[in-house]
């Protein structure tokens, strides 16, 4: 995997979690899905319901998501208790210029100051 796929899956994945309900119903991973595509990411409703499915089951002390059984398609929301763990003021057009400043300034500095 490039650097590139990298971090578009790692946008794709913070976009994914930024779109989860903090309380019950929650949202399917076809609204997720939906949700992502109108933002412009390609992720599949599978893709989303088998990354989903791992925060549930194996990342959940970090990323700790809930799996609504109680109808079908499951939905998922965060723990009632979760701290919001947004970056204030941090959206695609910030990324965008830290993007951008890293692509520019990472000739001109000393490589210790941008190590990755």
């Amino acid at each position: 995997m490039t650097e590139k796929q990298t971090q578009d899956t790692l946008i794709k994945h913070w976009e994914m979690l930024c779109l989860i309900p903090k309380r019950k119903p929650g949202k399917s991973s076809a609204e997720i899905s939906q949700m992502l595509e109108d933002r412009g990411y390609t992720f599949t409703q599978g893709r989303v319901q088998k990354a989903l499915s791992k925060y549930v089951k194996f990342y959940h002390e970090f990323f700790p998501i809930n799996q609504n059984e109680e109808e079908k398609p499951y939905r998922y929301y965060w723990d009632n208790d979760t701290p919001i763990f947004t970056l204030p003021g941090f959206d695609e057009l910030t990324a965008l210029a830290f993007h951008m400043a890293k692509d520019y300034l990472k000739p001109i500095l000393p490589e210790a100051t941008i190590e990755t």
